[in-house]
């Protein structure tokens, strides 16, 4: 079996459409969210860099936490994700525009791009509706504390990257016509043995570990369970995912098709921009 076919990469790429296309928004209503979301994670991941180095001084500690990077992950997603559909929808604007010449069997970006890039942009989705559960849940059930809501700026932080990272990516399973592949494990478990070596690098060249659950005088037993229950976690969560978007795609592609949804070419080119 070759790399592209475990990974579920496809040639022609995504025939269906299930990047751009929804069960529930038209394309032009799936650009837009996806548009909004875009820009809030930006100015979020902004403005907490700018705080890291103008209130807190420790930006050189802001790489070594899985939360930032995690945020850092949905927003490359989302503004990819933004311009995806802004180019079919501005393709299909075309199209029904010059209906009576051939139409190109290319209908948004990624589709002309190469097969490393297609697949990296659906690993990506991957890791943005698989791991911000993960992190929330480990925030608020083993780190958060009374200082969690210690200040406006903390509260605005911790409800931003510990609560709407989550919402962000059940928001795309939903909205989405997307589903992770299983060939994708191999590589999130990769992920986390990176951020493992992130850790223990930072603890080497900075004098601390991210998270306490991480530290390694504890004891190896615990550390073991710890990045086990961890690695659990993230399998587990990956499995309850690919379940959501299969019974997505069983019961509201159903509703969909019968609407006629992927054919609302009126509502596509509506409000292009």
């Amino acid at each position: 079996m070759g790399f592209y076919k475990f990974v579920d990469v496809d040639t022609p790429f995504d025939p269906d459409l299930t990047v751009v296309t929804s069960n529930i928004l038209s394309p032009n209503g799936l650009k837009i969210y996806r548009g909004l979301v875009a820009l809030y994670a930006v100015a979020s991941l902004i403005t907490d860099i700018v705080f890291d180095i103008v209130v807190d001084k420790d930006i050189q500690k802001y790489l070594s936490f899985f939360t930032n990077l995690s945020w850092i992950g949905i927003t490359i997603y989302y503004v990819n994700a933004f311009l995806q559909s802004r180019s079919f929808v501005r393709s299909r604007s075309q199209n029904w525009q010059n209906q009576f010449y051939p139409r190109s069997t290319r209908e948004y970006k990624l589709q002309e791009s190469s097969r490393f890039i297609q697949f990296l942009y659906m690993l990506l989705f991957t890791t943005i509706v698989v791991f911000p559960p993960v992190v929330t849940t480990t925030f608020w059930l083993l780190l958060a504390s009374p200082t969690t809501f210690r200040s406006p700026f903390t509260i605005w932080s911790n409800i931003t990257f510990h609560a709407l990272n989550s919402v962000f990516a059940l928001s795309e399973i939903i909205l989405s016509r997307m589903r992770p592949r299983w060939g994708h494990l191999p590589f999130l478990i990769l992920t986390l043995g990176g951020f493992l070596g992130v850790a223990y690098l930072t603890l080497l060249t900075q004098g601390f570990v991210p998270y306490p659950f991480l530290e390694p005088s504890q004891g190896a037993a615990k550390l073991a369970i710890a990045i086990g229950g961890m690695t659990a976690a993230n399998i587990g969560v990956f499995v309850v995912v690919w379940l959501l978007c299969f019974l997505r795609d069983k019961f509201l592609g159903r509703r969909a098709q019968g609407r006629g949804r992927y054919a609302q070419v009126n509502e596509m080119t509506a409000g292009v921009f």
